[in-house]
């Protein structure tokens, strides 16, 4: 199937949607108005309506022979088959009745059905109410089948709800520009129809208003799940087309803004207001033209894939930093001028008195305030500094991280202190910037190991190093829990009692306090723990024991010869390898408080003075956290 003959369709089905619904709502609620004021000066209204409902009936038409060609091009695509064969019984039945497109399908198919029945019937007025709401109804069936129906829980009514509203205010104002524009016509052409259009082009034109901040509301809505922020604005193809859709539509709006400030008052007000009509006539067509243009443009947006889920090149030499801007005095006093500059901009806006004065004083201290700000926070950026890790932050992911470091990258950093690479400011560093300069070097001092490593290779060790960075750091894994900046817990996977799971999903009920012992020495320690387990667990703490065996498969078994808990697990050596990163480099007996979010809050050693926490000091622990706010992980 070619991808540009189903996005045609696509837009050529929401088109005849748009239009259907334009032409209805156009007439009930700007031409009927319009003609009934118009009362006996004009004793032709019924060519206006004739005129409406046959683009209605056209508009239907179009709708549900594309909506069949759209069904049939997705039964293709879905079943992988060619045409022919995607058209057999089994294919389509599967697609109409397993299939949120197909029932979507069914259900506007139906209201298309009721649509006729009340077109057939046009000199009714509950007939045209129903015509109405089914033509709505129809648009905004085309929301259930888009990205905001695959959503789950209370965000599907939200997203749901503000695609409805967005394809119902496009409808509305959009849809009705044709028919607007063949009022204006007609107008221009026959003076009878005059003063029709002076009403029915007020009417509408506030229609337009509502519908613009409709379309901008529920726009912005979307935009909050679909684009994650400006990176992703910039950097992503998805990101560039809603930029330019976003471009045409602000045109729209400035269109819409002249109409209503500057062709509306010649319309309504002038004796002779044939070149406002002409005016509003094309500017009506021009408008309809970029609403096409940015129907087009919301389909393909619609076929690709969100900015969310795409990695931001970004196309800019540098960034905004907001961390980067240093808390002193000559900030603060910056940041007064500028403060003072805004505000003498916005009184001399308000008053007219030496108003000239105000403008320059006040444009003088926000540029003399403001532009060292801008200077400080504008940082050299590089096309991957808004990457996202693409390798999780787990067990395996440090471990081979670590061994890529000692091969490719100890030489210079440093084999046991890491060097530059446990310094506070790598956590200044994006990940992407990190990414960079791995891949590409850093001028003489350091070569690119792009043709090295591959993309999980790099991942892995930026991985190790923010793990053996934040390990390393005073003041962080302490004997008792504190409010400083601690280290995230690599995640990894552990089987218990037959099942298998996951640090993250074990954190998901509460905190853990992760053991790693060896037996038989730490025998003692797992039958205290195994007491304590109900007031603990009683307390919001959950256990996990894992061992630090040679034969960890077999130290499940031995965990139970000493106690009998069902709180010791198993696990690869990974997971042992890469807690040793946060327990002085070796793998020691060692305890770790870890809160909900994935944060190591503490940490005891057996081998220290201080030795491992007792019922007691975990409770206190554990009161210590919920105090806490939500945590600062490097």
């Amino acid at each position: 199937m070619d991808d540009a003959t189903l996005i045609l369709v696509r837009a050529l089905h929401v088109a005849a949607l748009i239009s259907l619904l334009g032409s209805l709502a156009f007439r009930l609620l700007v031409a009927e108005p319009a003609l009934a004021m118009a009362g006996s000066v004009l004793t032709d209204g019924e060519r206006m309506r004739r005129s409406l409902r046959r683009i209605a009936w056209t508009s239907l038409i179009v709708a549900v022979l594309s909506g069949v060609a759209w069904l049939l091009l997705e039964a293709q695509s879905m079943s992988g088959l060619p045409l022919p064969q995607a058209l057999s019984g089994d294919v389509l039945g599967k697609v109409l009745l397993e299939t949120r497109f197909g029932l979507d399908g069914i259900a506007r198919l139906a209201l298309a059905i009721v649509l006729a029945l009340a077109l057939l019937v046009h000199r009714s007025r509950l007939a045209d109410g129903i015509a109405l709401v089914t033509a709505a109804g129809m648009l905004c069936g085309l929301a259930w089948i888009g990205r905001a129906g695959a959503t789950h829980g209370g965000e599907i009514v939200f997203r749901l709800g503000a695609d409805a509203l967005h394809l119902l205010a496009a409808g509305i104002w959009l849809g009705g520009m044709l028919p607007l524009a063949r009022l204006l016509a007609l107008a221009f052409r026959e003076t009878s129809w005059l003063e029709v259009a002076r009403v029915a082009t007020r009417r509408f034109v506030w229609l337009g208003v509502a519908s613009i901040g409709v379309l901008l509301a529920s726009g912005l809505a979307n935009a909050w799940f679909l684009v994650s922020g400006i990176p992703s604005l910039l950097g992503t193809p998805y990101g560039q087309v809603l930029l330019l859709k976003l471009l045409l539509f602000a045109i729209m709006a400035m269109l819409a803004a002249v109409t209503r400030q500057r062709l509306l008052p010649a319309l309504v007000f002038s004796a002779t207001p044939f070149r406002a009509l002409r005016e509003l006539q094309w500017d009506a067509i021009i408008q309809a033209l970029l609403g096409l243009a940015i129907l087009m443009l919301g389909v393909v947006l619609g076929a690709m894939s969100p900015a969310e889920q795409t990695q931001v090149e970004w196309p800019l030499p540098f960034r905004l930093d907001v961390g980067a801007l240093p808390l002193d005095r000559r900030t603060t006093i910056y940041a007064a001028l500028a403060a003072i500059g805004l505000l003498l901009l916005g009184l001399a806006f308000l008053t007219r008195r030496r108003r000239w004065l105000g403008v320059v004083v006040g444009a003088g201290l926000v540029i003399g305030g403001g532009a060292p700000l801008l200077a400080a926070v504008l940082v050299k950026a590089y096309p991957t500094s808004f990457y996202r890790p693409r390798e999780a932050y787990a067990a395996p992911s440090l471990v081979r991280g670590a061994s890529l470091y000692a091969e490719r990258c100890a030489r210079c950093h440093g084999a046991g202190t890491l060097a530059d690479v446990a310094a506070g400011h790598l956590f200044a560093e994006s990940a992407g910037d990190l990414y960079w300069w791995i891949s590409a070097g850093r001028g003489d001092v350091m070569p690119g190991l792009a043709n090295v490593l591959d993309e999980r290779q790099r991942w892995d060790v930026i991985n190790f190093m923010h793990a053996r960075a934040a390990a390393t750091q005073p003041g962080t894994l302490l004997p008792r829990v504190t409010s400083g900046p601690a280290p995230l817990a690599p995640d990894f996977v552990f089987a218990q009692g037959g099942t298998q799971s996951s640090l993250r999903e074990t954190l998901a009920a509460g905190p853990v306090l992760l053991v790693l012992y060896r037996l038989p020495a730490a025998a003692q320690r797992l039958q205290e723990l195994a007491a304590a387990r109900s007031g603990l667990e009683g307390a919001g703490l959950h256990l996990l024991a894992l061992p630090l065996a040679a034969s960890p498969g077999d130290a499940e078994d031995g965990a139970h010869a000493f106690f009998t808990a069902d709180f010791a697990a198993t696990t690869d050596a990974d997971t042992a390898a890469a807690y040793a990163l946060f327990a002085g480099g070796e793998e020691q007996e060692s305890e770790f408080l870890i809160d909900r979010t994935g944060v190591v809050r503490a940490r005891w050693t057996m081998s220290s003075t201080a030795g491992v926490a007792d019922e007691a000091a975990l409770r206190t622990a554990l009161q210590r956290l919920a105090q806490l706010p939500t945590p600062s992980a490097w």
